[in-house]
C-alpha cells in the first residue's frame, strides 16, 4: 500500500476516532475515511441534547489511570474545558448506601455488622483458602480470592445482572478483568487511610458532555484531511487481497455506494463483522459467531423539574430489588449551571433483546424506576419526560465456552490481508473508554502506508490488552 492508500475505519466510537486521528497525526497525506451509522460520533461514548440538557449514553467518565498518551491526547482536544471532578457517587449494599468509591468510616457505620463481620473473617482466613486453576469458573475464582461474603452479599447478585448468568457459568477470566480486587485484603487497602491521595478520589469529565469529546476527536480529523460520513451503514467488508483492491459497501439514505480500501481497521462487533464477508467466512467460523452473546441494555432517561434530585454523580445497585444496574446524572459530573430548573436522569437496565425490558417503552420503565427508587430509599421522582436508548451490544458475555469460539474468530480474521478488528466490540472486550482509545492508537502505529501492516507488533498488543482491568 502506498501513501496515496484509502484506509476505511468502520466504527465512530473511541477505538475508530482514534484509529483515525492517529493515522493522520503520523502520515499526513494518507486517505482516510470513517463510517458510522450513528447520528454523531462518539458511539456509545456519545451523547445527545434533549430539551436543553445533555445526556450520555450511560454513565461515562475519564478515569486518572487512563495511559498518558489518552489523557495527553484528549486534553489537546478539549483544553480547559476537560474539567477534573472529585468523585463522588454511592453504591447500595444491604439495603444501604455507602460511599463509592468507599470510605473507611462510612463503611465501618453503613454496613450491618453481620457484614463487617462476614468480611474480617474472610480477610483473616484467607492465607488457608486454596487456589484455583486458570481455567477455573468466575465463582470459584473470586470467592477464592475475596471470600464467601463479599461475593455472595454483593459481587454475585451484580453478576447476575450484569450479565444474565450464575456466577458459575460465566468464565473466571471475568473475575480478573472486571474485578479490580484480586483479594479481600488488596480491596480494604485501597480505602485505609494513608499518605497521598486516594485512588480514584477523581475523574476527568468534558464541560460539554462526555460525547463532547467524540465531536472533538471527528473536528480534529477533518481537519488533518479525513472523513467523517455519518448515518452510513455497513453492508458488506470485502477485504484487499494480491492485486486486489478492497472494498466495503454502504448504505447512505437509501442508496448503496462502493467505498474502495486499500485497508480496513473494524470497531463494529467482531460478530457482525464475519457475517459481513464478501467471499463468507467457513461454516465453522459464522458457528463461532452465533455462539457468541452480548449482553444488550436500555437507558431510561427521566426530565425531572429540578436544579438536582441529588447530590451524588451516580448511584450503584448490585442487588436484586432493583431492575438497573446504575443512576446517573449527568449534570452532576460536570457541575454545569444550567439550565437551574432542570435535570435529567440515566438509570441503566441490563437486558436481553427481546425480552420484556427491552420491549417495555419508557412510560413504563419510568413507573418502575420511580416505584425502586423509592422502595432504595432515594426520592420518587416525578418526571416532565421519560423516553429510552437501546443498546445492543452493551457487554460481551464470557460464557464457560467463550474463549474457543472467539479463538476462531480471532484466527479466521487474522489470516485476512488487509482487515484488523479492534476497540470494544472488535475485540469482544469489557473495556473502559480509555482501553478502546488507547487500542485504536496501538492500531494506528502498526500501519505504515509504505511497509504495510506489523503483525507480530499487532499480536503481542493484543495480548496485553487482554490484562486490562475495568476501572469503575
Amino acid at each position: 500500500m502506498t501513501t496515496a492508500g484509502e484506509v476505511l475505519v468502520l466504527g465512530a466510537g473511541p477505538a475508530g476516532l482514534w484509529t483515525a486521528m492517529t493515522l493522520l497525526e503520523r502520515h499526513p497525506g494518507l486517505g482516510v475515511t470513517v463510517v458510522d451509522r450513528g447520528d454523531s460520533p462518539g458511539g456509545m461514548a456519545g451523547s445527545f441534547t434533549r430539551g436543553g440538557l445533555e445526556y450520555d449514553y450511560g454513565s461515562h467518565r475519564l478515569h486518572p489511570s487512563s495511559a498518558g498518551s489518552v489523557l495527553d491526547s484528549v486534553r489537546a482536544l478539549l483544553g480547559d474545558r476537560l474539567l477534573e471532578r472529585p468523585r463522588n457517587g454511592r453504591i447500595r449494599l444491604e439495603g444501604r448506601f455507602v460511599r463509592f468509591p468507599p470510605r473507611p468510616v462510612d463503611m465501618l457505620l453503613r454496613l450491618p455488622p453481620s457484614f463487617a463481620a462476614g468480611a474480617a473473617f474472610d480477610a483473616l482466613s484467607a492465607p488457608f483458602r486454596r487456589s484455583v486453576p486458570p481455567d477455573a469458573p468466575f465463582d470459584a475464582t473470586l470467592r477464592a480470592g475475596l471470600g464467601r461474603t463479599i461475593c455472595a452479599r454483593f459481587y454475585f447478585p451484580y453478576a447476575r445482572k450484569l450479565w444474565g448468568l450464575p456466577p458459575d457459568r460465566i468464565d473466571g477470566v471475568q473475575a480478573r478483568r472486571r474485578v479490580s480486587s484480586g483479594s479481600l485484603g488488596s480491596m480494604l487497602r485501597k480505602v485505609l487511610p494513608g499518605a497521598g491521595r486516594r485512588r480514584g478520589a477523581t475523574f476527568f469529565y468534558p464541560a460539554g458532555g462526555f460525547g463532547e469529546i467524540g465531536r472533538a476527536a471527528a473536528r480534529r480529523i477533518e481537519t488533518l484531511g479525513g472523513r467523517i460520513r455519518l448515518r452510513t451503514e455497513v453492508v458488506a467488508v470485502s477485504p484487499a487481497g494480491g492485486a486486489r483492491r478492497g472494498s466495503v459497501a454502504v448504505s447512505a439514505a437509501g442508496s448503496g455506494e462502493e467505498l474502495p480500501a486499500d485497508f480496513v481497521f473494524s470497531t463494529i462487533p467482531v460478530t457482525d463483522l464475519v457475517r459481513m464477508l464478501t467471499p463468507p467466512p467457513d461454516d465453522a467460523v459464522l458457528e463461532a459467531a452465533s455462539s457468541l452473546s452480548w449482553r444488550s441494555m436500555v437507558l431510561l432517561y427521566l426530565e425531572l423539574g429540578m436544579r438536582t434530585y441529588t447530590p451524588y454523580d451516580a448511584h450503584y445497585f448490585p442487588g436484586a430489588d432493583t431492575t438497573f444496574s446504575r443512576l446517573s446524572e449527568p449534570r452532576n459530573y460536570s457541575a454545569t449551571p444550567v439550565p437551574e430548573d432542570a435535570t435529567g436522569l440515566c438509570l441503566e437496565f441490563p437486558c436481553d433483546r427481546g425480552d420484556a425490558i427491552w420491549e417495555a417503552d419508557g412510560d413504563a420503565l419510568g413507573a418502575l424506576a420511580a416505584g425502586q427508587l423509592h422502595a432504595a430509599g432515594l426520592p420518587r421522582p416525578d418526571p416532565r419526560a421519560a423516553f429510552t436508548r437501546r443498546l445492543t451490544h452493551a457487554y460481551p458475555v464470557y460464557a464457560l465456552d467463550h474463549r474457543a469460539h472467539l479463538d476462531i474468530l480471532e484466527t479466521a480474521i487474522d489470516r485476512i490481508p488487509g482487515l484488523v478488528t479492534l476497540g470494544r466490540q472488535g475485540l469482544f472486550a469489557h473495556d473502559n473508554v480509555h482501553h478502546a482509545m488507547e487500542t485504536g492508537m496501538t492500531a494506528a502505529g502498526c500501519l505504515d502506508p509504505g511497509a504495510g501492516w506489523d503483525a507480530e507488533s499487532w499480536a503481542a498488543a493484543r495480548r496485553g490488552f487482554r490484562e486490562h482491568t475495568v476501572v469503575d
